[in-house]
């Protein structure tokens, strides 16, 4: 499962795999993220719902595939 979560995150766009590294692994606040990045919170907000909602459907859509072979 863990290879599974690696290859997703490794095929989002570039701002929100930086986004969610560093907010969700690395414990940074949505201030200082942004703030690290030259964006403000809640632009760091609004990439890390979109990578955490591609991350969602490509595990989703991985799991469904493992079910119809």
């Amino acid at each position: 499962r863990a290879k599974q979560i690696w290859k997703a995150i490794k095929e989002l766009a570039p701002e929100e795999k930086k986004a969610l590294i560093e907010v969700v692994l690395e414990g940074a606040s949505l201030r200082a993220a942004g703030a690290k990045e030259g964006v403000s919170a809640m632009t760091m907000q609004r990439r890390l719902k979109r990578a955490l909602a591609q991350l969602r459907q490509e595990l989703v859509d991985q799991d469904s595939s493992l079910w119809s072979r």
